[in-house]
């Protein structure tokens, strides 16, 4: 029994013994499942982590959409930052885009003079076209670029060094010439109360020392009783004032300034006055015929018998006359009265009438130096 015993506890000792060790030993199929099941599908973690990019908000190099609800300045504003930047990138393919852009600027007139900010930027990128088309060798539109610039600038600061000492050499011999080029004024007369605004600057009713040129000129009566006048004035004359009306009525010429306009206009309007007026001259040639007709009735009479009209006595036929005719002074008095009215009236009526014709077949001495019109350009 004793035996029998002792040979159970030692078989059920291998076998726990067994059972064991091969509960230790590692069973290849099961290990390598959780391997291939990782290979094959990521965990949620990276997945989610991942997927966070795809979520988060557009990075600010992505243009504005255009459903954005911006204000119309706001808007301007980005579009003028792109066609700036693009410009600059690449002048062939931006130089249009900016200057189309710019162009849009009179649309926000009252908003860019109470902003010096944008104002500044927009003259900036007046600077960027026109370097853009320094750059493709168009030195004619660079040029009129920098007096555009130089005229919306106004008593604002450019800074053209900002852009590279080709534009900065092109920019000073421009502005040596707009310099030469002489100044000019606009004159707002008002008779309501107005807010005037040249080049979408606040501008006083009477600018001088302008530089020539078109100037974008905003009238705007400030009880808002009347529609706001919009004009461009160019000044192609140095010294001229141009004269401008609100409400709107018709514009007066300028009123050139400098000696030699003035004196040439001063020969035209002497060369269309007439002398003398047509009727007193017309007056004169028929009177002075009358008088010198009076005075040859005179000269026959002189010396004829009076009551005897037709004889006049002689030492050989004295006749029975006791009175004679002595009309000889007053006879030739009337003659020569006459002759200076007649020719006087006659050389006055040439002249007038040569003169007329010369003024009619003449142009205006200073080819009207203001031009008033609506325009769309900057």
């Amino acid at each position: 029994m004793l035996s029998l015993a002792l040979r159970t506890a030692l078989a059920l000792s291998v076998a726990t013994s067994s059972l064991v060790a091969r509960a230790a030993e590692p069973e290849p199929a099961e290990a390598d499942a959780p391997a291939d099941a990782t290979d094959a599908a990521p965990s949620p973690g990276p997945v989610e982590a991942e997927a966070e990019p795809s979520a988060a908000a557009p990075s600010s190099t992505t243009p504005p959409s255009d459903d954005l609800d911006l204000d119309p300045l706001t808007a301007w504003r980005l579009r003028l930052d792109s066609a700036i930047d693009l410009a600059n990138e690449d002048p062939k393919a931006g130089a249009d885009g900016l200057a189309a852009v710019l162009s849009e600027a009179p649309n926000f007139t009252v908003e860019l003079a109470n902003d010096p900010v944008v104002r500044a930027h927009r003259n900036h990128a007046l600077l960027v076209l026109a370097r853009a088309y320094l750059t493709l060798g168009d030195e004619h539109r660079a040029g009129e670029t920098i007096f555009e610039a130089q005229r919306s600038a106004g008593a604002d600061p450019l800074n053209p060094g900002r852009l590279g000492p080709s534009l900065t050499d092109f920019y000073n011999q421009q502005q040596h010439a707009a310099s030469s080029g002489g100044r000019g004024g606009i004159a707002v007369e008002c008779t309501t109360p107005c807010r005037v605004y040249l080049n979408e600057h606040p501008a006083p009713s009477s600018s001088n020392n302008l530089l020539l040129g078109p100037y974008r000129l905003v009238i705007v009566g400030t009880r808002g009783d009347g529609e706001p006048l919009r004009q461009t004035v160019a000044l192609t004359n140095a010294g001229e004032t141009a004269k401008i009306n609100y409400p709107a009525r018709a514009a007066e010429p300028a009123e050139p300034t400098d000696p030699a306009t003035r004196k040439k206009n001063a020969r035209k309007a002497k060369r269309a006055g007439r002398m003398l007026p047509q009727w007193l001259e017309i007056s004169a040639i028929v009177g002075g015929a009358a008088a010198i007709g009076a005075g040859a009735a005179l000269v026959a009479l002189d010396a004829g018998c009076v009551g005897q009209s037709n004889f006049k006595p002689s030492a050989q036929d004295p006749g029975t006359c006791t009175e004679i005719y002595n009309t000889r002074v007053g006879a030739f008095t009337a003659i020569g009265i006459g002759a200076f009215a007649l020719l006087g009236g006659v050389i006055t009526l040439s002249v007038d009438a040569s003169r007329a014709k010369a003024a009619k077949n003449e142009p205006a001495a200073d080819s009207r130096s203001v031009f008033i019109g609506y325009t769309r350009r900057f």
